[in-house]
């Protein structure tokens, strides 16, 4: 039936199951249910985004956030497919530092935020959040080495 609570539950456990296929219909149906729930909107964006529908996933990301502007989960996400889109790279810069902001221990979301640094060619700033994700647990020795590589070209 229509009962938001196990279609949430169970198209949550066909994602963590690795079929976004199978999870796509009971995450839609849930959200029509409650589509002020910032937790099955979420769980929507990484759906659509493993199954390679980026703008369907940002508006999922979009709602999301507007439903707990503290998802930095949603947050991230954002930040990285608008990357990946060319929009605004302040855009995704913004996103992308309040998802670390909101969980420094993340290194996935440090890494993100590392790599827009690069591409704005602050490197510092990129150097920074890379050795943090490293010591965090995220293997990020490629990055380092060009980051590094680019500070001692460009002295």
């Amino acid at each position: 039936g229509d009962v938001f609570e196990i279609l949430f539950q169970t198209g949550k456990l066909r994602l963590e199951m690795g079929d976004p296929q199978a999870a796509r219909p009971l995450l839609e149906r849930a959200v029509r249910l409650r589509p002020r729930s910032g937790n099955s909107q979420r769980l929507l964006g990484d759906c659509y985004l493993l199954l390679q529908l980026p703008e369907k996933a940002i508006d999922a990301y979009k709602k999301a956030v507007k439903a707990n502007p503290g998802d930095s989960t949603a947050l991230s996400a954002l930040g990285g497919l608008f990357d990946e889109k060319g929009e605004n790279p302040d855009i995704a810069l913004v996103f992308c530092r309040e998802s670390v902001r909101l969980s420094p221990d993340n290194p996935l979301f440090r890494r993100r935020l590392g790599g827009l640094y690069l591409k704005l060619n602050r490197l510092e700033d990129a150097l920074s959040e890379f050795e943090q994700a490293g010591r965090l647990g995220q293997d990020c020795t490629e990055d380092i080495d060009s980051v590094r590589g680019r500070m001692a070209e460009r002295s």
